[in-house]
């Protein structure tokens, strides 16, 4: 039985390729035990209208993207982190950070790892598993680019 070794294990430097895989690797694996130890998912929130009238919409997915990988897509924390970031009530953030968490629960392979998030995957990953408990959380509808459209549906 011979084991596959990677090269750079052998002798040879590590390549651009291999530490990339060997980070993208540890990140799926830090997320998933993270969401299974107990990320929230966006569906049955407490309900309301949290997000109305405030400013969470303000560079929405990039935003949502830098908390979501700054807490290792953790509800509580990628909630602190966008309340902040959006300067939002603590339950609007509350809401936004069950959206991160329902994301890296569901869709973060389907997003690329937040690299492709308007992509149509990814958007059908989220309308699927994530878009309305988020908008019955936060009483607001998320922009059109980042929402499934019915004709889109294959």
């Amino acid at each position: 039985l011979k084991v596959w070794t990677p090269r750079h294990q052998v002798g040879s430097p590590p390549t651009a390729c291999s530490t990339a895989m060997a980070l993208s690797i540890a990140l799926l694996a830090c997320l998933a035990s993270l969401v299974a130890g107990g990320a929230e998912e966006a569906t049955g929130a407490s309900m309301g209208g949290h997000c109305q009238n405030q400013p969470w919409d303000t560079d929405f997915s990039q935003r949502m993207y830098e908390c979501g990988l700054q807490s290792g897509g953790q509800v509580a924390k990628a909630g602190d982190c966008l309340e902040s970031r959006q300067g939002v009530s603590h339950q609007c953030g509350v809401c936004l950070g069950r959206l991160v968490g329902c994301s890296a629960q569901h869709c973060l392979m389907d997003c690329c790892l937040g690299r492709c998030r308007e992509e149509g995957r990814c958007r059908r990953c989220h309308e699927v598993n994530c878009n309305a408990g988020f908008e019955a959380c936060a009483g607001v509808t998320l922009p059109r680019r980042l929402r499934e459209q019915p004709d889109e549906f294959v």
